[in-house]
């Protein structure tokens, strides 16, 4: 091809020639040995270009490589690092493609993207606000070589690397996999406080009340960065001998209220339990196990017995679950406060006519892991004047109750909802092997080799904090997951004609790098391998970025540990021989 551009051109001086008022005469012959450019052009039919010289420039045409190249500004370390591209100029000759870069001159359209020093491009040190890459066109002089370079902003390494693939139309995606490294602390917990309200709960109320702003909120925002609270609280059926049914006048027991849904607003939190007030109380034994299923799943509950009545059902918001609008991504995490045994199922039934049937210990178990939710005690014991604990519990009863058997049941209830953690979880505060779930973090046993998450409080209410944000801590450290990664797309994602993009089709695998569960804080790396793109072609003109996202979550329950972003470029398309 190169052969005929300069045969053709040779003539049309040559006509020229002849056309001149000159007496050359057009027939003559000039050897090709007097041919000092070696351009294939004798000397005596090149123009004067001036100063005597007479040879034309070499007339080629180059092809510039990389023909599409992605150069990288660096925001790994804070403070951008431009990046760099070696282009080449690459001419034909015969049969032998020839690097004439050091005769080629290399420049772009756009130079806010950056520049050219000889055959090296440097990229500006950033982008416009808001822009994931630009791209322009590189020319290379003389051969008229085109290619494209689109510069882009991001971390290029360190565990906070942005993960990036090209992914050119019809060709192999670059690189050809990637490994994502992931944290697996948990980011989102959902805490439903439910509160004892009985007569005997003034002092434990009181140390919620005053410690919820300077205590429990900021420390569990230290803990996890996105908490949410829901506020309930609980008497007893108000059906005698159980619970106070209006006899003496007053208001009459609940056995279950919601105060306040989950919500992330201090304020509606606060005001919530603002709310809490005690109530009397005829039996110590009282309905934290229908309270419990209630805030769980919001199904309600009605009986005839004595005063008859009813739990209104509640449903959940869009995009939400359980009594209480627990969010999805949430670990749910029951906070019971009481002082009491819990009234079993059967003790009901047998204890009354009509019907008062509520939910058992194994119901609201399956209750527990329809949401995947977590259950934490903090379990106020009676206090001998003088001194010590008191099992015995009758200061309040009209039947034979037990203090002690209410921390039993709250133990038994962590346990049964995989509520327990490995004592390493303490991290030998309160000595080694030990679970720090006595009164104000105090050493307990573990029981079975594991800690309850069961927290011992006094009645005069010390601890009660303590106890809150010491298992959401805990929690926060200790638990153990299988670990997942979830992908989705970007709703954003449009191509260059305005047409919706689904990210997550040019994901091919997720593979996980080690097997078995992970302890919350340990990391997790998984293997993204992207697939060859058949349905984003490429644009005449522009980058195509799109986005799509990867959730490492906990299961069961998809409790949210991680999410990274990761981006694909399908490059514009490649520039032709230019015109």
């Amino acid at each position: 091809m190169r052969r005929l551009l300069r045969f053709g051109l040779a003539s049309s001086l040559v006509a020229l020639v002849a056309c001149s008022s000159g007496g050359s005469n057009p027939t003559s012959e000039t050897p090709l040995d007097n041919d000092a450019s070696g351009d294939g052009i004798a000397d005596g039919f090149e123009p004067d270009l001036g100063n005597g010289e007479t040879n034309l420039p070499d007339l080629k045409q180059v092809t510039i490589q990389p023909p599409n190249a992605v150069v990288k500004i660096d925001l790994t370390a804070g403070v951008p690092v431009p990046g760099t591209q070696i282009f080449k100029a690459i001419e034909l000759q015969g049969d032998k493609e020839v690097d004439v870069s050091d005769k080629t001159t290399f420049t772009i359209d756009d130079t806010s993207l950056g520049s050219f020093t000889g055959n090296k491009f440097t990229s500006a040190s950033s982008l416009p606000p808001g822009v994931l890459g630009k791209s322009t066109i590189v020319h290379g002089q003389p051969g008229n070589g085109l290619a494209n370079v689109t510069v882009i902003a991001l971390r290029v390494s360190g565990d906070k690397k942005d993960f990036f693939f090209v992914v050119p139309y019809l060709k192999d995606p670059d690189p050809a996999k990637d490994i994502l490294k992931f944290g697996t602390n948990i980011k989102q917990v959902d805490v439903g406080v439910l509160m004892d309200t009985t007569a005997s709960m003034g002092e434990e109320i009181a140390n919620l009340r005053d410690s919820l702003s300077t205590k429990i909120i900021p420390g569990l925002k230290a803990a996890i960065p996105n908490v949410a609270y829901a506020v309930a609280h609980f008497e007893d059926f108000p059906v005698s001998p159980f619970g106070y049914s209006g006899a003496a006048g007053g208001t009459l027991n609940k056995p279950y209220e919601l105060l306040q849904a989950v919500t992330g607003s201090e304020s509606a939190t606060k005001s919530a339990v603002e709310l809490l007030q005690v109530y009397q109380g005829a039996a110590l034994p009282e309905s934290q196990y229908e309270a419990q299923y209630q805030l769980l799943t919001g199904e309600g509950f009605s009986w005839t017995a004595a005063v008859a009545g009813s739990i209104a059902k509640r449903t959940p918001k869009a995009g939400t679950s359980g009594g209480a609008d627990f969010r999805a991504g949430s670990l749910p995490v029951i906070v019971q406060i009481t002082d009491a045994s819990w009234f079993e199922k059967a003790t009901y039934d047998a204890g009354t006519t009509g019907k008062l049937s509520p939910h058992s210990h194994t119901e609201v178990v399956g209750a527990y892991d329809t949401i995947k939710a977590k259950f934490v005690g903090v379990h106020s014991l009676f206090e001998k004047s003088g001194g010590g604990m008191d099992t015995p519990c009758t200061n309040y009863a009209t039947v034979s109750c037990d203090s002690a058997r209410g921390y039993q049941q709250a133990v038994k209830m962590a346990q049964d909802t995989g509520s327990v953690l490995d004592p390493s979880a303490f991290k030998g505060a309160c000595g080694a092997g030990k679970c720090c779930t006595g009164v104000a973090g105090a050493a307990m046993d573990p029981v079975g080799g594991k800690c309850p998450l069961v927290y011992l409080a006094k009645s005069n209410g010390t601890g009660v904090a303590d106890g809150i944000v010491g298992a959401i801590q805990a929690i926060s450290v200790g638990s153990a997951f299988d670990v997942t990664a979830l992908k989705s797309n970007d709703p954003a994602n449009l191509d260059a004609l305005g047409n919706p993009v689904d990210a997550t089709k040019f994901i091919d695998k997720l593979r996980a790098m080690k097997e078995g569960d992970a302890t919350v804080g340990e990391p997790v790396c998984f293997e993204v391998i992207p697939k060859k793109n058949d349905f984003v072609e490429a644009a005449k003109d522009r980058p195509q970025f799109f986005k799509a996202f990867i959730d490492v979550v906990g299961m069961p329950g998809a409790v949210k540990l991680d999410r990274r972003d990761v981006l694909f470029l399908v490059p514009p398309k490649e520039q032709g021989p230019a015109k």
